[in-house]
């Protein structure tokens, strides 16, 4: 960080195409840029000890609380101030506060918690094989996430940048949907493995991963529809055009990877992380030239098929292994139970939507809205009886006793 610090100045001259901004911005953005990054590393260790912890209502709180102050202070800023800079200082303060919530928790619950730099000889003697090789898969994985900014900053302008960060913010979000549902079902995935219940362990992951998908399918699927209508009612028509097919194909991105999340957390749960270290790697020999290719080929939107792409792949090498080694099931199976129902259905409605709304009168949002809206009722209810008799057995059990708890809290 320090060497990226001390070169942002060559870094704005020589490495990121600019047109209108003068270098004195460019280098200020970096450096932005490059504390809110230093500020994400300590609270991303903060979130591994509150998942190790078992806290994960704790932790689900904080990352959905301060991603949504992310999100609409972001479009805010956009909004009142309109300009790169304001943005980028909105995400260094709210890193900063992330930071803090984080940190302030964690010292909470570990009271002798310190961030200082040490050697944890006795901590990683019987581990370090596991631990080096999920450090290595966050690397990569840091890498296939990253590198389509890095390129674009390289191969295009600094306003497709602006334009292509964007976007991915306004998908982006939907991880945190399968993170919540990931990071819930891992200590119990784990404790199956670990005393060899794969009966347990199989029917566990199924149901985390029909949960996910349904979950996750509506807002993907009506961001994939309804890009420019979704964007129009806080952007401008110049940037909602711009952006509009980059935001679809990444939403799209996005549903495919929260569909092979599980498989990958079967796999981390059972300490089998050569596995994902292996097809991440081959991955990245994949992602890396079909980036640099369509990118120079479709621009934006090469970026996004990119990463369509890489989720596929993980479909096609992660999720026949993961089943066939740790759930002892066909990929068939996990494929026509699991995930073609819900993308299915999905697809079918919010497409039926979308004609709809092109056979209405265009110059008003309001046909656009209500079919949206009617979309993602008729999804909610057909999707839900996807989910099989006893999943929604258990869904309206916990959703009665949360109501029971609300109305035992009124005076």
């Amino acid at each position: 960080m320090a060497l990226l610090v001390a070169n942002a100045n060559w870094l704005a001259d020589h490495w990121i195409r600019r047109s209108a901004l003068a270098t004195d911005v460019v280098v200020d953005g970096l450096l932005l840029i490059f504390a809110a990054v230093l500020l994400r590393c300590p609270t991303l260790l903060c979130s591994a000890l509150l998942s190790g912890l078992n806290r994960l209502d704790i932790l689900n709180a904080l990352r959905a609380g301060t991603q949504s102050l992310r999100q609409l202070g972001g479009i805010a800023v956009l909004l009142v101030r309109g300009d790169l800079l304001s943005l980028l200082l909105w995400e260094v303060i709210v890193s900063a506060l992330e930071f803090g919530l984080f940190y302030g928790v964690s010292r909470r619950l570990l009271p002798g918690l310190s961030l200082r730099p040490r050697w944890p000889a006795e901590a990683i003697r019987g581990c370090w094989r596991y631990a080096l090789g999920m450090n290595a898969i966050y690397v990569i994985a840091l890498l296939l996430t990253q590198t389509d900014k890095l390129a674009i900053s390289r191969l295009l302008s600094l306003e497709a940048l602006g334009i292509y960060h964007l976007a991915y913010s306004l998908t982006a979000w939907i991880a945190l949907i399968q993170g919540g549902f990931n990071s819930a079902v891992l200590p119990s995935l784990a404790a199956d493995s670990a005393h060899a219940r794969h009966t347990q362990l199989r029917t566990r992951h199924n149901k985390s991963t029909r949960l996910t998908v349904y979950a996750v399918a509506l807002p993907a699927t009506a961001i994939m529809f309804f890009p420019a209508e979704l964007m129009g009612t806080w952007l401008d028509g110049e940037t909602t055009r711009a952006a509009a097919t980059t935001v679809s194909l990444l939403a799209a991105g996005f549903l495919l990877n929260a569909a092979v999340s599980n498989c990958l957390t079967v796999a981390v749960a059972a300490g089998d992380s050569g596995l994902p270290l292996r097809i991440n790697l081959a991955g990245l020999a994949i992602y890396l030239p079909a980036l640099a290719w369509l990118l120079d080929r479709y621009g934006l939107a090469g970026a996004a098929l990119a990463w369509i792409a890489l989720n596929a792949y993980y479909l096609a090498a992660l999720v026949p292994v993961v089943q066939r080694r740790h759930l002892q099931q066909t990929t068939a199976a996990w494929w026509g139970e699991n995930f073609l129902p819900f993308i299915l259905l999905a697809g079918a409605i919010f497409g039926g939507a979308r004609l709809a709304a092109d056979a209405l009168d265009g110059a008003s949002p309001w046909p656009a809205a209500v079919c949206v809206g009617g979309a993602a009722v008729v999804y909610s209810i057909g999707g839900f009886f996807l989910l099989g008799r006893e999943l929604r057995g258990q869904i309206s059990a916990a959703a009665g006793g949360w109501l029971r708890a609300a109305s035992s809290l009124r005076p």
